[in-house]
Parts: C-alpha cells; structure tokens; sequence
C-alpha cells in the first residue's frame, strides 16, 4: 500500500465515522446554521474537518485523471511534508 493509498483510506474512514455520527455533511451544516454553543464548538469543528477532508479526498483520487505531475507533487509532499 502506498502512502496515497493509506492516506484515502484513512480520509475515507474518517469520513464513514462522521457520516455515522451526524447522518450527512447537509445534516451537519444545518445543525451549525441553527446556532453552536459558546461553550462547545465542537460541531463547528467537525464540519471545518468533514469539509477539509472531502475536499483532499476529491483532489487526492482526481489528480491521477488528470496530471501525473500533480500526483507526483502530492505524493512528494505527502511523504515529505517539509
């Protein structure tokens, strides 16, 4: 298994432990639109990250369709983030 690989795996469970949570990103966003506590933000926080991971997942299995030089940045980048 490759690093990209292990990577989409562990976005695609995360997102599975989300959906499970809350039933769905609209279902989410609608509870956030309804109003956060003050005191807990957390529902606010899993929506940033719900959306921060479909949006890598998109990018992530898109890049191999498009351009192996994106796929090679990433995966660079991936491996060696620094």
């Amino acid at each position: 298994m490759t690093l990209i690989d292990a990577r989409v795996l562990e976005l695609s469970q995360r997102t599975t432990h989300y959906k499970e949570r809350y039933g769905s990103l609209k279902k989410l966003e609608t509870q956030v639109a309804q109003g956060v506590s003050a005191d807990d933000h957390s529902l606010y926080t899993d929506l940033l990250e719900w959306r921060g991971m479909q949006d890598e997942l998109e990018q992530v299995t898109h890049f191999p369709k498009t351009d192996e030089k994106c796929w090679r940045f990433y995966r660079t980048n991936l491996t060696n983030p620094y």
